[in-house]
C-alpha cells in the first residue's frame, strides 16, 4: 500500500485497534478497487445522535474525478464503527463501478 493514507483521531486519544481496523479496511479495498489514489479516515468520540452516544467515523476515498465519503455513527464500539464505515465505502465503490442501468417506460 503506497497510497497516501491519513488516519486521524479528533478530540480523543488514538486507539491501536481502531487504527489497525482502518488500515485493514484500506488494504482490503485497495486490493479490490485500484482506482483509489489516497485515503482519509477520521474518528471522533461519542456524540449524542438521536438520543444515544455514538462514535463517528468518516472514510474518504480520493479518486481522479473527486472523492467518495462514507460516514457512520455506531454505539460505544469504535472498531465496529470503523468496520461499518468501510462496509459503506465498499458499497459506494461497487455502485460507482457498476454500469448504469436504464429502464424504458415505453412512452
Amino acid at each position: 500500500m503506497n497510497l497516501p493514507v491519513d488516519v486521524r483521531f479528533i478530540g480523543m486519544l488514538s486507539s491501536e485497534s481502531a487504527e489497525a481496523a482502518a488500515l485493514h479496511g484500506i488494504s482490503t479495498l485497495d486490493a479490490r478497487h485500484g482506482e483509489v489514489r489516497g485515503w482519509k479516515v477520521s474518528m471522533e468520540p461519542p456524540q449524542f445522535t438521536v438520543g444515544y452516544p455514538a462514535y463517528a467515523v468518516q472514510v474518504q476515498a480520493e479518486l481522479q474525478e473527486g472523492a467518495l465519503v462514507a460516514t457512520r455513527a455506531h454505539g460505544v464500539d469504535l472498531v465496529a464503527a470503523v468496520r461499518d464505515a468501510f462496509e459503506g465505502m465498499e458499497q459506494l465503490l461497487v455502485r460507482r463501478s457498476a454500469p448504469a442501468s436504464f429502464t424504458s417506460s415505453g412512452h
